[in-house]
Order: structure tokens, then sequence, then C-alpha cells
């Protein structure tokens, strides 16, 4: 299963290791070093970045709660519509 994230971003859902929730690092140089690494790529404006999709290759910022993501997923089995109208953020699967 392929998720896609944002417009043209797309990735194998196993590949996903694993969703972290970007309002929980409370260390700024933490959150500062996640958002300015070369291998993050930000899908919103900073601010609303709520959480971190981490792939082996990229991290990518997304402005959607990891609860919400989870529970997108629970909703829709063998699919992954985790889609924003905005297109800001994770996608459906193909």
């Amino acid at each position: 299963m392929y998720v896609v994230i944002g417009k043209t971003i797309v990735v194998k859902y196993s590949e996903i290791l694993t969703i972290l929730d970007f309002r929980e690092i409370k260390d700024e140089t933490e959150r500062d070093s996640w958002l300015q690494n070369p291998r993050t790529r930000c899908l919103v404006e900073i601010p609303r970045v709520k959480s971190l999709i981490v792939t082996p290759f990229l991290t990518y910022a997304s402005p959607l709660s990891p609860q919400n993501i989870v529970k997108k997923f629970i909703q829709f089995p063998g699919a992954s519509p985790l889609q924003n109208n905005s297109d800001k953020t994770v996608g459906k699967s193909r």
C-alpha cells in the first residue's frame, strides 16, 4: 500500500517508521533540529506542524495530529485516505 503525502510525494505505508507528536517535543533545540534537518520536508507553515511522519529517507512535517492520522487509518482499513482538502498533508493510497 502506498500513501500520498501532499500533492506529489508517495511513500510505501510499510516504510513509515513512526509518527511522532511534534507538540510533545518540549525542547526547542530538538524541535528546531527536526525542522531544519535537510531530510525533513515541511508540508505547512512551521507553527502548524503537529506531527512528524518518519520514513527511512525523509521526515514529513504534517498539520494533522498523530491521533487524527491513526484514526483515519482505522476508519478506512485497506486504504489510507489521510488527505486534507487543502492538499497540504498526508493523502490517499493508490
